[in-house]
């Protein structure tokens, strides 16, 4: 809110959910955004943000049952509703379920130089019920499977100080040669066309990343 103004947090029962209104009196959310704020890696701010903290926010809920929604208010400002279920001490609560069995599953080593990419990745991946750790550097990466972190999918950013994307993935290869290991870039479809086949390198990722493309690369690692 450029201008000051108050932000207001209310919350009421309806039927079995309770909504939990959050209303800013801020410029409100441009039309053609609407649609596309809850999509992973997209963002309005024009440095500084990763695009996934409404991504994950929209996972969590719809995780235990709920929604959100956003729109804009009159006078100004915007309002985004939270539903969530009501749940009696007699609700029975169906288990989590994931695409891998919990005696065998998926572990992600995420590596990128911005830690607040890092974190959102790793929240967007814990939400979908994986594991994931995180490195902010080549050395760092290299340093957890030297000493015998067990990963299934390595997830690595491709422009970064000290060794870049290609670098670390040859560097894992020579340690883990069954290691998967996925370059993370916005220059995805390109370079997908251009570079030449790499051993070390199962495949490129654009950005921004499609959590469909998450499920995908796991049920390549589950067939392997």
């Amino acid at each position: 809110m450029e201008h000051g103004g108050k932000i207001t947090i209310a919350a009421r029962a309806q039927a079995q959910q309770v909504v939990v209104e959050v209303t800013d009196e801020g410029g409100g959310i441009k039309g053609e955004y609407l649609d596309h704020i809850f999509e992973p890696f997209f963002s309005t701010k024009p440095s500084g943000g990763s695009g996934l903290g409404l991504s994950i926010t929209r996972g969590l809920m719809e995780s235990i049952g709920g929604s959100v929604s956003a729109a804009n208010r009159l006078p100004r400002g915007a309002v985004f509703t939270l539903l969530f279920p009501i749940f009696s001490a007699h609700t029975e609560v169906p288990p989590a379920t994931h695409d891998i069995a919990d005696d065998s599953q998926c572990r992600f080593l995420l590596i990128d130089d911005n830690n607040e990419n890092l974190t959102a990745l790793r929240e967007l991946l814990v939400t979908k019920g994986y594991e994931a750790d995180v490195a902010d550097s080549g050395a760092k990466a290299l340093g957890l499977i030297e000493a015998g972190h067990r990963y299934d999918i390595v997830m690595c950013d491709l422009g970064m100080p000290g060794m870049n994307g290609w670098e670390v993935a040859g560097r894992i290869h020579e340690l883990r040669p069954d290691l998967r290991v996925y370059i993370i870039t916005g220059w995805g479809h390109h370079l997908r066309r251009e570079a030449p086949a790499n051993p070390a390198v199962s495949g490129v990722i654009s950005k921004p990343l499609d959590p469909a493309e998450i499920e995908r690369i796991v049920k390549q690692a589950q067939a392997a």
